[in-house]
């Protein structure tokens, strides 16, 4: 099976103050960090993105977050989201090419969805099922085909996460 290699996963203003840039190498990377220091937000970025997790993407407040991922034929493909006020778009490049990105209409700011539980439920449930248009379909399915990463928490008892059986 050909492998993608995830090389460096960013974040700008996650959950309103949270920046970081971190640069994976190959093989195992072990995140250390002191509670509150990004080590989950790293994963959750890969597992939304690789996911294609509209739904949170659409309901967790950032500026900017992204992947760089290095592909089995050498080619760099970079994904970017990006929120602006009511809008959530997901950049894509392939090498030098740049994709059509994918645009979400945001019902509201992120930022009024903090501590807002009940409220962000209900707007869960407005992002779910969405689909792309013609335009947007190329990103789309680039990022529905990419093999979801394995990862192993651990946190006083070991958890494995992985979207096939193991």
């Amino acid at each position: 099976a050909q492998i993608m290699k995830i090389q460096r996963v960013w974040a700008k203003k996650l959950h309103g103050t949270l920046t970081f840039d971190v640069n994976l190498s190959a093989g195992i990377n072990l995140l250390v960090g002191i509670n509150g220091s990004g080590k989950t937000s790293v994963l959750n970025i890969i597992h939304w993105i690789t996911s294609l997790e509209l739904t949170t993407l659409a309901t967790t407040e950032f500026d900017e977050i992204g992947l760089d991922i290095l592909e089995p034929n050498k080619r760099k493909l970079s994904i970017k989201v990006t929120q602006s006020d009511l809008d959530l778009y997901i950049h894509g490049t392939i090498g030098s090419t740049k994709l059509d990105p994918i645009h979400v209409n945001l019902s509201c700011l992120t930022k009024d969805l903090r501590n807002r539980k009940a409220r962000k439920e209900e707007i869960i449930d407005h992002y779910r099922g969405l689909t792309p248009e013609k335009k947007e379909e190329k990103l789309w399915n680039i990022l529905k085909a990419i093999a979801k990463p394995l990862t192993i928490s651990l946190d006083r008892k070991i958890t494995v996460s992985r979207d096939e059986v193991v």
